[in-house]
């Protein structure tokens, strides 16, 4: 789909799809979104060993270190939720573009920066890579089958992560130290900016106010509930994962067992973003229900003080879980929020979910045990059932929208 104007012109009845909220996008085209995805996410899977290299080389303090993760990741959440809600879906090539140069530019910076400089430059890049995601979330939104589409770019990511999360420290790090994984970061971006010739320019409106584009870009308050589920979601994997490390050390496991551990649970949410591919026509519903119950087996396993193989086994049940449930969050939202409006700001309220979670936690832990973080997951995941059900029971009382006769339905609600 293409636009040459600075406004995409209402989209003609007979040009849209059953399937798409408005003409179906070109495979070459999806596939360049899928890699700003990629792109745009890579930095929250390889963080913590760059900027770990850049504390070891004494260009950041411990503190400079969450400061500087902090940094990125609100302003990554925060462009990505405002573009979503205010920003309209045109011009998005220049707009790649911009955003993949600047990225480039802040990875490459890295090399000559130490300080309170890299927690400027990361939060800088967050601004450009939260543009970048936002874009793919705009086709995700409009897909007639939205948790197959998310669920594949979850998938992508994942992989795109643990692959440099295991490559990077044997090669050029190695040599190069922090600032050759920055040039690496920067060299896949290069990718991405050489893909948005291929990129569509614009996306129909997802109101229906095509004719002055003014509707509002709030979402109802089902809409807005749906997302505040989706946070504390979010806000429990994420409490978790941060958790994950001293439980084990207080379980008297050794560094190295860590070490198998974490990359047991990011091979296990490949696995977990595969599997949510091809169960994509499975209602949300059941996939929440069904999480929740290894969520529960996972959050009272953690509670015992576990040996190796038990921890190693825990950690990829919930790094399978915690991917495999994150694409049905996407039909949880359409399903409140038929106008999609809160589906284009879900992965900003992802993020922001991600960040809080770990600072609720802390509240719950001491400096001895840290099994109280545990205390606050089970929370997190009881007040979002708890918002979840009356929304799913309201929907399924209420007449199948046009959309789910038109060919949403089968995938997008349940």
């Amino acid at each position: 789909m293409d636009a040459t104007t600075d406004l995409l012109p209402p989209v003609a009845a007979s040009s849209i799809s059953a399937f798409w909220k408005g003409p179906r996008e070109q495979p070459l085209g999806m596939a360049a979104l899928l890699v700003l995805a990629v792109v745009g996410m890579e930095i929250t899977g390889v963080q913590p060993i760059l900027l770990g290299a850049l504390v070891a080389e004494g260009r950041l303090t411990n503190a400079q270190l969450g400061l500087a993760t902090t940094a990125e990741f609100f302003t990554l959440a925060t462009v990505l939720s405002l573009a979503g809600a205010l920003l309209r879906p045109v011009r998005l090539r220049l707009i790649a573009a911009i955003a993949a140069i600047v990225v480039i530019a802040m990875d490459l910076l890295v090399s000559r920066l130490s300080g309170t400089s890299i927690i400027v430059a990361r939060g800088m890049a967050g601004v450009a890579e939260g543009l970048l995601v936002w874009m793919p979330a705009c086709m995700v939104a409009r897909a007639p089958n939205a948790a197959f589409w998310s669920a594949a770019s979850l998938t992508l990511q994942c992989t795109t992560q643990l692959l440099f999360a295991a490559v990077l420290p044997v090669t050029l790090m190695a040599s190069h130290g922090a600032d050759g994984g920055f040039a690496a970061l920067a060299a896949l971006t290069l990718v991405a900016l050489a893909m948005t010739p291929l990129l569509p320019n614009a996306f129909a409106p997802l109101t229906a106010d095509h004719a002055t584009h003014r509707a509002s870009p709030i979402p109802g308050p089902a809409g807005i509930a749906a997302l505040a589920a989706v946070f504390l979601m979010a806000a429990f994997a994420i409490g978790l994962f941060a958790y994950f490390g001293l439980l084990a050390s207080e379980s008297g496991l050794s560094p190295a067992t860590l070490g198998i551990a974490v990359s047991a649970v990011l091979g296990a949410e490949i696995a977990g973003g595969i599997a949510a591919t091809l169960c994509a026509r499975l209602r949300y519903f059941t996939a929440l229900l069904i999480c929740l119950v290894a969520y529960a087996i996972v959050i009272a396993a953690l509670h015992f003080r576990l040996a190796a193989t038990p921890f190693i086994l825990t950690g990829a049940l919930f790094g399978f879980f915690q991917v495999f449930l994150m694409p049905f969050q996407l039909p949880l939202v359409i399903e409140s929020d038929p106008s999609r409006r809160a589906a284009i700001v879900l992965p900003g309220v992802q993020l922001f979910g991600a960040a809080t979670g770990p600072f609720i936690c802390s509240f719950f832990v001491t400096s001895s045990d840290s099994r109280g973080a545990l205390t606050a997951c089970v929370i997190f995941l009881a007040v979002a059932l708890a918002i979840v059900a009356p929304l799913h029971l309201a929907h399924r009382r209420r007449p199948a929208p046009r959309d789910a006769a038109e060919g949403d339905g089968g995938d997008i609600y349940s």
